[in-house]
């Protein structure tokens, strides 16, 4: 018998049991909980962590999960989205642009070339251009991570609405 037959067997069988099994587990997984406050805020730290300059987010989130009230699986998640983006250098980019345009400082004739190692040499060979990263990287994390939060707020507590109404007999 094929190996992915026994799992599904066992799983089934599991299932008449009475053991919740795998699917259960893992729509626990998945499951949100929470306030509309406590996803939202789960999803925009991860926003706000995935995009961070200098790839430091993961470092960022591992130390805030001791001390913020989220669903840590979301955060990681959606981290990891923008993290394993592979437009990660047109967000690079353009969080470069918006530090020179704030700093009122010309962009460079390389910068929308998209070529990551010149980004980079620029950012680590000239304080100047580290600091118009850092600036434009967090004023773009931060704007991105509050329009998360309204946006993920809002499609949460509809949710929470409309399960209410059901359960009501509406």
């Amino acid at each position: 018998m094929p190996i992915a037959g026994a799992g599904i067997r066992t799983v089934v069988m599991a299932r008449k049991a009475g053991n919740p099994g795998l699917w259960a587990k893992v729509k626990k997984l998945f499951a949100t909980g929470g306030s509309p406050d406590r996803v939202a805020g789960s999803f925009a730290v991860g926003a706000l962590c995935g995009t961070i300059p200098c790839f430091m987010g993961p470092v960022f989130l591992a130390l805030g999960m001791k001390f913020l009230k989220i669903n840590k699986f979301i955060a990681a998640g959606v981290m990891a989205l923008f993290l394993a983006n592979p437009l990660v250098f047109l967000l690079m980019a353009g969080q470069f642009w918006l530090g020179l345009a704030i700093m009122d400082e010309p962009a460079p004739v390389w910068l929308f070339s998209m070529d990551g190692r010149r980004i980079m040499e620029g950012v680590w060979t000239s304080p100047r251009l580290f600091a118009a990263y850092a600036l434009g990287g967090i004023t773009s994390s931060l704007v991105l991570a509050s329009v998360v939060f309204g946006v993920v707020r809002w499609l949460a507590a509809w949710r929470l609405g409309r399960r209410k109404t059901r359960a009501e007999g509406g």
